[in-house]
């Protein structure tokens, strides 16, 4: 009886819950990103020795697509650079955060912009 219970278990668990379907593409139109659930992160190396990783947290994207032509879809990002977040671990030293975002060897507090010019569809669901 043990083993017509494993048995079981193990065709539930080897089936698929539901039946697999063919993805459909999310409709035409203009996609933008939500702001509580986006952010944009960076990472340099540190002398070789590790890597330091710091993010955006004020940027917004927007995505026109076109389903019947994916190709002819594009896309365009700005970021703010005063949004910088490095978790620099001495604040009281230096104000790290506002010296990348807005000294002249850095960011210069100027819009950091990116705006497609093409789409390429490399598989059936995918694209860069």
């Amino acid at each position: 009886m043990k083993y017509l219970h494993l048995l079981a278990l193990s065709a539930l668990f080897a089936a698929p819950a539901f039946p697999q379907s063919k993805l459909s593409p999310a409709p035409s139109g203009t996609y933008v990103s939500d702001p509580a659930h986006s952010s944009v992160t960076w990472k340099v190396s540190h002398f070789g020795l590790s890597n330091y990783t710091a993010r955006f947290t004020k940027m917004s994207v927007e995505l026109l697509w076109d389903s019947e032509d994916p190709a002819a879809s594009k896309v365009s990002a700005s970021i703010d650079p005063t949004s910088v977040r490095t978790d620099f671990p001495f604040p009281d030293v230096e104000d790290f955060d506002k010296k990348i975002a807005g000294d002249v060897n850095f960011l210069a507090a100027q819009p950091i912009s990116f705006v497609s010019t093409d789409v390429k569809v490399t598989t059936e669901n995918q694209g860069r």
